[in-house]
């Protein structure tokens, strides 16, 4: 309506220096006190590394009956060594930030001193070899060229260090491409078609998973929400009891149990979640919680990576076609299928530990956030966050991956002007298509009683139409001896505009979409001597 007017709330960014006035709770007296809060340029964290790759390579061509059969083979040899950032338990003893006249704001250099120690070292070879067989121009005559190829090249991905949950160490990523086909060469090179036909298979790809792999968070955040219960109730008689009260309040009688002999303290509860991780895993994280000021640490577990193997395996045309002196076509078509294996299995291993032990565990059906009114359970948190999604992840194992789009082609074509009043331009366009993509699964429960995606229904994304167009001009100039093109072009000009769906909800709404690729138009001038 006419009669409404909206304006946009007008809020500084803070910065450094700004004051603000608060309200802390002080836990000795059990009362709130008025603080005056000034903001500094204070860096929290970070982390350095050093790498050296040393690379050894030896490669050889040959050509053997005429030119007819042409053969590479390569070899590569990588050594990778890694220094990281000082170990935790030395940088705790240093400032990340220097102080100078009472105000943190500089980095500390020796916070972030990269370790004398070696944290890493990795060595790796891979062998490529490729071979090519022409057939003799007398056996086809001038207007048809046959060609052969065959291929396979391994691969060693020099990548920084990455560790599994409990801190081991992972091989770096590796993989095989195993590549046939058959080149056409017609009427004297005017068109050329190369069919192609690839495999590759990778191993320990890196892989990431949000809120899936965030089962660390999720135990120590337990820690901090029933810490926030004990400042929350501290003003009563029984802090921990009227913690356990609100928890039933919220989710009933078996959501707390007021003459546990075994938790009678808000220490027995942190205590009863730091259990719930696994020996190793605590063992090398060190989660603990410090009751009298709620400070909550841990190691850290630098380069925590999940992986999985994957074999994608597919077919690519490509032709090219000069129809005349002027005009030129190129197509590219291409078709692709994976298979995901072995997916993040020590996180899920730990994971479902975890799950177990809060399961069993007396306060498993408690509030996890007795403080305020979110009727979760720890059990119930923990699935939904961790479990639900793990199992989504777990059911793609060994499954044909929907998620990556199976077609794509690729149209260019241009003609160039060579006499007339049109003389030096050239005009061109291009297409490109992709296929549907799967963006989601409704969800079923499986033979155990879990929910799972049914991978067999996934709600697909939308095929996505692009076109674009140009326009240059060239000319020789400076009496011939630089050669000027100005080239205008026009980038996603036509096809979809449309918002793009990127997730689907399994109850079919979307929940995430992104912007179509943007138009664009840029002008360029290029000068060749």
């Amino acid at each position: 309506p006419s009669d409404v007017l909206l304006s946009p709330i007008n809020i500084g960014q803070p910065k450094a220096g700004d004051s603000y006035e608060l309200l802390m709770w002080n836990r000795t007296d059990k009362v709130f006190e008025p603080q005056t809060a000034i903001l500094e340029d204070v860096l929290t964290g970070g982390s350095r590394r050093r790498n050296e790759i040393e690379t050894e390579v030896i490669s050889v061509q040959s050509r053997w009956l005429n030119d007819h059969l042409i053969g590479l083979v390569g070899w590569r040899d990588d050594t990778s060594t890694t220094w990281e950032n000082i170990g935790s338990t030395e940088a705790t003893r240093l400032a990340i930030t220097q102080d100078i006249a009472g105000r943190n704001s500089p980095r500390n250099p020796e916070f972030f001193r990269i370790s004398d120690s070696v944290s890493d070292e990795v060595t790796g070879d891979t062998l490529t070899w490729s071979l090519v067989g022409k057939a003799p121009d007398e056996w086809f005559g001038d207007n048809l060229g046959i060609s052969l190829h065959v291929s396979e090249s391994e691969n060693f991905a020099v990548s920084p260090t990455r560790r599994d949950v409990l801190g081991n160490v992972l091989a770096p990523p590796t993989g095989t491409t195993e590549e046939y086909g058959i080149t056409f060469n017609l009427f004297q090179n005017k068109v050329i078609a190369r069919l192609n036909w690839f495999e590759t298979a990778a191993a320990g790809s890196s892989l990431s998973g949000g809120t899936a792999f965030g089962f660390f968070g999720w135990v120590s955040g337990y820690l901090g929400r029933w810490e926030e219960a004990a400042q929350e109730f501290s003003m009563e008689d029984d802090p921990f009891k009227a913690a356990i009260q609100a928890s039933i309040d919220q989710l009933g009688p078996g959501a707390g149990n007021l003459d546990n002999p075994n938790f009678q303290s808000f220490r027995d509860v942190y205590d009863e979640i730091i259990s719930w991780l696994p020996s190793e895993v605590q063992a090398q994280r060190m989660l603990a919680i410090d009751e009298s000021s709620g400070e909550i640490t841990s190691e850290p577990n630098p380069g925590q990576t999940s992986i999985e193997d994957f074999v994608s395996e597919g077919f690519e045309l490509d032709l090219t076609a000069n129809l005349t002196p002027n005009w030129r076509v190129f197509l590219n078509v291409a078709q692709q299928e994976a298979v995901e294996s072995n997916i993040a299995l020590k996180i899920r291993e730990v994971s479902a530990e975890i799950s177990s032990n809060i399961k069993s565990s007396p306060i498993g059906q408690w509030a996890d956030t007795p403080a305020r009114s979110e009727g979760q359970t720890f059990e119930s948190r923990f699935l939904a966050i961790v479990g639900a999604p793990l199992g989504a992840i777990a059911a793609r194992d060994g499954k044909l991956t929907q998620s990556i789009r199976e077609w794509r082609v690729n149209a260019v074509t241009s003609y160039s002007f060579d006499e007339g009043m049109f003389a030096g331009f050239t005009v061109g366009g291009g297409i490109r298509w992709e296929d549907q993509n799967a963006i989601g699964y409704p969800n079923i429960l499986n033979s155990d009683g879990k929910v799972i995606p049914e991978l067999a229904r996934p709600f697909m994304g939308p095929d996505q139409l692009h076109g674009d167009l140009f326009l240059s001009y060239r000319r020789p100039i400076m009496d011939g001896k630089v050669d000027w093109k100005i080239q205008v072009n026009g980038r996603n000009v036509f096809g979809d505009n449309d918002p793009i769906p990127v997730v689907i909800n399994p109850d079919g709404n979307i929940a995430v979409i992104r912007n179509s690729q943007q138009k664009t138009v840029f002008l360029t001038n290029t000068f060749s001597f």
